[in-house]
């Protein structure tokens, strides 16, 4: 009896989830130690800034891809031992000191092709492309213990007073509503006012993703969505230059040499790969960041269609794999916490996929595991150790606390 309750109740692992991550990782480094040999980074200006050692930017881009792996793997076999449920009492502070530490990096942050960064002794970290990740297990753990039907009526007296009318059908919570709201509006105002769009979509997604899951209804996630969504869409609209800016992705040859440079080469490059790809043939210059958002028109061009084919299966059976294990969670919290991680992948890997195909604008979104992110793949490989952990201890919950 003892020997089937520790068959029954001991740790485990996910080795298929680690199997896909290792064959991202083992081919965004054969993509990194083909593009430098090929010479293509030669003429990407300022691409040094993106390294991981701020004070040796002589060091190649896949040997900082190798150092930020091995690192990645260290914090991802850390956070696999680790009980990620003893995150979830310190979520709020979690979310309020990323914030502070965002605003200190904004405001006094060394800047970095326009971009703050922070810089903890001789390594250099993009913060706010992780704030993303640190802001979704926040999220996790305040929504975990989020009571959707509190504060009864508050919304309908608003609704009332501002439509004029003596009755109202709707009876909507309106308390945990405007908190949710104030939650994801702060964090997308400091995207938008540090220009990085692709963060503040991200952050949106993800967060109505958590809040259905977490419990809240439909009607109310519309409610908590339609105001963000709101302003984006004035921000773009209400300036005919940054709607042409987003826009120019439908027709990018009316203006080849301008805004539509980007799509232009991707386009001419993907058409250009054939089923088996044309070897490492690319003329240096081509694709504009070749290391970093157009990593995948790179794949394509090198090893054809079949490859890209390959990549879009692996990223499609990743997030399956995610939202099993999420599935599996026995607890609310790490069902919260993997299902937001896997939402974050999955607008990655799609959106960057979409871009290079001409389906989508450019905001900036990379393909994880393969483009050099710099310090980003460390949270990457941390976010994975994280829903392993949730894995690791699925049949444990009931009796560990």
């Amino acid at each position: 009896m003892g020997k089937q309750l520790h068959q029954a109740h001991k740790p485990r692992t996910e080795w298929s989830l680690l199997a896909l991550v290792g064959s991202f990782i083992g081919f965004g480094l054969l993509s990194m130690y083909t593009i430098e040999k090929g010479g293509l980074l030669k003429s990407v200006s300022g691409y040094t800034n993106n390294l991981l050692f701020s004070d040796y930017t002589s060091v190649s881009v896949f040997t900082n891809s190798l150092v930020l792996f091995l690192l990645g793997v260290m914090i991802a076999a850390g956070m696999y031992f680790f009980d990620y449920r003893k995150i979830k009492s310190c979520s709020l502070y979690l979310y309020l000191g990323t914030l502070l530490v965002w605003l200190t990096v904004f405001f006094f942050g060394p800047e970095l092709n326009g971009r703050q960064m922070l810089n903890l002794f001789w390594i250099r970290i993009d913060f706010v492309m992780v704030t993303p990740f640190l802001l979704t297990i926040a999220l996790a753990g305040i929504f975990s213990e989020w009571n959707w039907n509190q504060e009864k009526g508050s919304l309908k007296v608003f609704f009332l007073l501002a439509t004029g009318r003596r009755k109202c059908k709707f009876n909507y919570r309106a308390g945990s509503l405007l908190k949710a709201f104030v939650l994801l509006i702060i964090p997308c105002l400091f995207y938008i006012n540090s220009a990085v769009m692709a963060g503040a979509i991200l952050y949106t997604i993800v967060f109505l993703i958590l809040m259905r899951v977490s419990g809240a209804k439909l009607s109310r996630v519309f409610l908590v969505s339609m105001p963000i969504i709101s302003y984006i869409l004035f921000f773009f609209l209400g300036h005919p230059y940054r709607l042409d800016r987003i826009t120019v992705f439908m027709h990018p040859y009316r203006d080849p040499d301008g805004a539509g440079y980007l799509y232009t080469r991707l386009t001419e490059t993907i058409h250009a790969a054939g089923l088996w790809g044309q070897g490492f043939t690319l003329p240096a210059g081509t694709l504009p960041e070749v290391h970093a958002d157009s990593i995948f028109a790179y794949v394509v061009y090198t090893f054809g269609w079949i490859t890209g084919l390959a990549v879009l299966t692996l990223a499609v059976t990743l997030i399956i794999r995610m939202n099993h294990v999420a599935r599996q969670a026995k607890d609310l919290y790490g069902r919260l916490l993997v299902t937001g991680l896997a939402g974050i992948f999955a607008v990655q890997f799609f959106w960057n996929i979409l871009m290079t195909l001409g389906l989508a604008p450019a905001f900036g979104f990379s393909l994880p595991f393969i483009s050099y992110t710099g310090s980003q793949l460390i949270i990457q490989m941390a976010a994975v150790g994280l829903v392993l952990s949730v894995y690791r201890r699925k049949d444990m919950v009931g009796i560990l606390k």
